[in-house]
């Protein structure tokens, strides 16, 4: 992200979001706000538990293999590591939202398993051992391998 936009959506949070304690919100405001929740995606999104835990169960080998994936796929997609969401139990933690469709969560991903599950959500096949989640977002269509 530009520095000049990162410097944009830090004004908006502090001056619209936290010193706005009505938690009404105008349209703009709304719709920045949403942008940076990736609410909404204009190009996929796979995001890693890298936390603490996440590294101990394997979490950096299975980024490097995303990346991997990634690149020689030619994917247009960003990758997000995130901290710890207080599962450890379920880590390597890999979430992947395509657009219009909501985000899905997979757990114990390890590096040998990466592949697979990104395939299985690019082909809109299930994989139930792995898929914890479907985080429904409204207005979105469930992610495509999502139980009806």
């Amino acid at each position: 992200m530009p520095a000049q936009e990162l410097t944009d959506n830090n004004g908006i949070l502090i001056e619209k979001v936290i010193k706005n304690y009505s938690g009404i919100f105008d349209k703009l405001t709304t719709d920045r706000v949403a942008m940076l929740r990736r609410d909404r995606v204009s190009r996929s999104v796979i995001y890693i538990g890298t936390g603490t835990c996440g590294i101990i169960s394997g979490a950096r080998a299975t980024l490097e293999k995303v990346k991997k994936y990634v690149s020689e796929k030619n994917m247009n997609a960003d990758i997000i590591e995130v901290g710890c969401n207080g599962y450890c139990s379920a880590e390597p933690l890999l979430d992947v939202q395509l657009p219009g469709k909501t985000r899905l969560s997979f757990q114990n991903v390890s590096c040998d398993k990466a592949e697979d599950i990104l395939n299985s959500v690019l082909h809109h096949t299930l994989l139930p051992n792995h898929i914890l989640v479907n985080i429904n977002n409204q207005g979105l269509k469930n992610g495509p391998m999502s139980p009806a």
